[in-house]
């Protein structure tokens, strides 16, 4: 092997257990989502790059395919199914919202080319709180000279209320 005419049989990312291989042709769809958890209600942004692996020396961007996408719930019920074309560099992408009426837990999608599958990513779906607080300082009592340091007594609140104890704050003011 010399320079760049080696390509190893694996896809860019990770294995992918769904990958189909014919005669040395192996093609390959990794599925990107913009995060791993989601609120019900929210929107997935999801991505897609198919290629394909000619005899572990090639590779090339399967343009013009289309993809078949099916999404189901933790129970694997239908979720959203729809249909993308490949532009000309082998990706593809698409939006939907995670519906609020299912049950919270691992969500698929499924990426077909025909009837076989060639990929497959889960995302979880919970209802979850983002860690929230709020500070509340003391009036200064004079004015300081740039350059001081100053401590000024305060308390922080949780998100569920409750003051947040013995935590220590240290902010500069440039």
């Amino acid at each position: 092997m010399k320079g760049d005419d080696y390509a190893p049989k694996t896809s860019i990312d990770s294995y992918n257990p769904f990958s189909y291989t014919i005669k040395g042709k192996e093609k390959v769809v990794n599925v990107y989502t913009d995060r791993s958890i989601y609120r019900p209600g929210q929107t997935v942004h999801v991505a897609m790059v198919a290629f394909k692996n000619k005899n572990n020396r090639e590779i090339n961007s399967l343009n013009k395919k289309q993809l078949t996408l099916r999404v189901a719930d933790p129970n694997n019920s239908h979720v959203k199914d729809t249909t993308l074309v490949t532009d000309e560099y082998g990706t593809a992408s698409f939006s939907f919202v995670i519906p609020t009426d299912r049950v919270n837990g691992n969500y698929r999608i499924s990426v077909f080319i025909g009837k076989r599958c060639y990929s497959s990513e889960t995302f979880r779906v919970e209802e979850y709180k983002i860690p929230t607080f709020s500070v509340e300082l003391a009036t200064m009592a004079k004015a300081e000279i740039v350059g001081d340091t100053i401590l000024l007594p305060g308390y922080a609140k949780a998100f569920s209320g409750a003051k947040v104890t013995q935590a220590q704050v240290r902010y500069t003011v440039e």
